[in-house]
Order: structure tokens, then C-alpha cells, then sequence
């Protein structure tokens, strides 16, 4: 059996602030991570866009540092289902860790059951550049292979899915990438998609994903890819500082 949920990995998230609003967001998307975390599931894989090489983590586990907070750190077992995933997706178990991994840990946001992160280097030009991949058409070929990996272990059990992941990075004067008009229009698109048919995400071109200015156009690729069809539902939607900070999940 297949599930899904989509979280964000702001580091802002844990580490938090006490202006703008930031603490209200913080509880809403906590709340909202309780309808993440009572998915029934044997198996949670947690698919990224910030590693430094499209892979499955050896061990999810890691800190802030890198944001300034080295005292902010998570970890779980590892599961011998990272072996049996990375071999089934044709690519290597690698070291280390990332945000997108270490801050869904941090929020609590998934159930109690072995975690499998894997990363999908980043293609957007927004975060890691173009990655290890080359390529846009690369990258979604990658996407695709991880799909039939994860839908082969999702036969013999309860695999959850978990895309991290943040929508545009373009929404206000204040966001990282300054406010663009491409932002909300993908903000629409992605929100669309998910509240109708989350097959839409695969009708996102790779230009659109890029002048929106998501981090997380590889794993919500994926999800639209396994979960198209399927009805979802959008627990949060928060932009506190021009980032979408998105809850959804699909039971």
C-alpha cells in the first residue's frame, strides 16, 4: 500500500523567530504535521532536493549547523530497506545529510516507523544549480526510476511517502528570490493540482519550476507521479516570509 505526505524543511521552522508572525505559523504547521505523522505506514521514505548528489542516505541523521544552530540536531535508525531502495533505484548509498532532512525530523512530522531519506540533487538553478544531474530531463528520469523502486517495496508493505519540499521562493519583496509574478502563478498551480488531481504537478514545465523559484520540484515530481489520480488533501499553506511552506498528505 502506497501513501503520501508533502512537508516543508524550513530551518526558520525550528529554529524560530518571534516577529512577523512567524510563531503562529509555527503552530500551524505543526498542528497540521499530526495528519502527517497518523499516516499508517511500515516504512517512511523521505525524498529531498538538497543533497549534494541524487542518493539514498546511509543514516538520517545531522544538525543545523550549517545555519547556525549546531545544538539543533535529529537522527533515526538506519533501516536495511536504505540498501534494498538505493539498489532497486540504480544509485548509491551516500554520507552525510541535509535540511531537507534533518528539519522534518526536528518538526516531528513523521510517523514512528524506520525512515529511508534519499535526495534528488536539485535541477531548478535555485539551490545546488544543476546537481550532478545535467539536466532537467535527466533529473525527471531519476524521479521516475525512484517512483518504480518505491512502488516495487510498496508491494510487499505500508510505504509512506514524503516529499520535502518548499513551494515558490518568489512570493513577497522580502523573499529569498524577491517577489516575481512566476511565484504565485506556480503557488496556484502546485495548490491546483493538489486540491484537484495531483497528476497536474507533472504538467509543470522545468522553466516554470525555475522562474517560480521552488526547491522541491524533484520530489513533488515524484509525488505527482505516484499519487496522480488519488485524492489529497492540503492541511497548510503558509507564507510567512515570501517561502510556501506547505502540509499535504494523501492517506
Amino acid at each position: 500500500m502506497l501513501s503520501g505526505a508533502i512537508v516543508p524543511h524550513a530551518p526558520l521552522l525550528t529554529i524560530g523567530a518571534n516577529s512577523d508572525g512567524i510563531p503562529e505559523v509555527m503552530a500551524t504547521i505543526r498542528s497540521a504535521l499530526e495528519g502527517v505523522r497518523s499516516i499508517p505506514s511500515d516504512v517512511v521514505i523521505l525524498v529531498g532536493p538538497h543533497g549534494p548528489t541524487t542518493g539514498v542516505y546511509r543514516t538520517p541523521a545531522g544538525s543545523l549547523a550549517g545555519f547556525g544552530a549546531p545544538g539543533m540536531h535529529a537522527g533515526a535508525a538506519r533501516s536495511e530497506v536504505s540498501t534494498t531502495l538505493a539498489e532497486a533505484w540504480g544509485v548509491p548509498e551516500i554520507d552525510g545529510s541535509d535540511h531537507g532532512v534533518i528539519v522534518p525530523l526536528l518538526l516531528d512530522a513523521l510517523p514512528p516507523v524506520p525512515i529511508v531519506a534519499c535526495t534528488l540533487a536539485d535541477w531548478t538553478g535555485n539551490s545546488t544549480g544543476w546537481g550532478d544531474e545535467g539536466d532537467p530531463d535527466t533529473s525527471m528520469a531519476s524521479a521516475a526510476r525512484l517512483g518504480e523502486a518505491i512502488a516495487s517495496l510498496a508491494a510487499d508493505g505500508s510505504v509512506l511517502v514524503v516529499a520535502s519540499a518548499h513551494t515558490s521562493a518568489a512570493l513577497s519583496p522580502r523573499a529569498p528570490l524577491t517577489e516575481r509574478e512566476e511565484g504565485s502563478r506556480l503557488d496556484d498551480r502546485i495548490l491546483g493540482a493538489l486540491r484537484g488531481d495531483p497528476r497536474g504537478l507533472l504538467d509543470i514545465s522545468p522553466s516554470q519550476w525555475a522562474a517560480g523559484g521552488a526547491c522541491g520540484a524533484g520530489p513533488l515530481t515524484l509525488f505527482g507521479q505516484l499519487f496522480g489520480g488519488r485524492s489529497c488533501e492540503v492541511l497548510a499553506y503558509e507564507a510567512p516570509v515570501g517561502v510556501g511552506y506547505l502540509v499535504a498528505r494523501v492517506p
